[in-house]
């Protein structure tokens, strides 16, 4: 249980012992490697309690070990990023809630569909964010977004 008013988050210390390991085996197999996380590990994202309390020990662990994509959630608001890692820069994405209401201007609810195809010196990440329209009272696409992401040995 958390303090009121305090939503942060942390992954456990088996979690950490374990994410080098799969990350390493996973490049080894030549597999695109997701770090899906609750909370954003780039420092900034999130209000301080709201936080990955051990977010420097996560975000060093892909750092080092690399990923080809960081997805998280939490903040409900759309937000892309880069964060370079040892073998190459990788996408962290998040999206507004799939339910929420955009009563504030904006962040109405919205997802994305992720398209991952190999090519040339590693991987094309096709990213399709669908986003609520009230006055159709439907998902229409609102963006689309081609990353290449080349990968160092």
């Amino acid at each position: 249980p958390k303090p009121p008013f305090m939503a942060t988050g942390t992954v456990s210390a088996e979690q950490l012992q374990q994410l080098p390991g799969l990350l390493d085996a996973a490049r080894e197999q030549g597999l695109f490697r997701v770090v899906h996380l609750h909370h954003s590990p780039l420092p900034g994202k999130e209000i301080w309690r709201k936080r990955l309390t051990n977010a420097p020990q996560v975000l060093q662990l892909i750092i080092d070990h690399g990923a080809e994509l960081v997805l998280h959630g939490h903040g409900h608001r759309a937000h892309y990023d880069e964060l370079a890692t040892s073998q190459g820069m990788a996408p962290v994405i998040a999206v507004p809630s799939a339910s929420a209401m955009g009563l504030h201007g904006g962040n109405a609810a919205a997802y994305n569909c992720y398209q991952v195809t190999t090519g040339g010196e590693g991987w094309q990440l096709q990213v399709r964010s669908r986003q609520y329209q009230p006055d159709r009272k439907t998902f229409a696409e609102k963006e689309v977004k081609t990353v290449c992401l080349v990968r160092r040995p």
